[in-house]
């Protein structure tokens, strides 16, 4: 999926500047918009939108390590996330060639 538009990051590998920006920027853009759906034996099949995209997820809760089953509806109108431009600017050097991911894929 890494493509010069498309770069798949571990946590890890983010610098403390990248990681405070993505927190400050899910927390207030992203989680507002995001409800989860219960999947349980009362919720057995939520309702799944036609066309659209849906994320399955287990939740943990911190309190007592319990999981849980849900899914995310992603909004149409939610964008993708981008780093500020001294991030993205070294991201893209670092980047592989179109050539080489399609060769690579082949």
């Amino acid at each position: 999926m890494a493509s010069p538009d498309i770069h798949i990051v571990e946590p890890k590998e983010l610098k403390p500047a990248e990681r405070e920006w993505l927190d400050r920027q899910f927390i207030s853009q992203y989680l507002p918009i995001l409800t989860p759906i219960a999947v349980d034996p009362s919720h057995p099949f939520p309702f799944i939108a036609n066309g659209g995209i849906t994320v399955g997820v287990e939740l943990r809760r911190e309190r007592d390590g319990t999981t849980m089953h849900a899914l995310i509806p992603i909004p149409s109108q939610l964008v993708a996330l981008r780093p500020p431009a001294a991030s993205r600017t070294l991201r893209r050097a670092t980047a592989p060639s179109r050539s080489a991911s399609s060769a690579s894929s082949r």
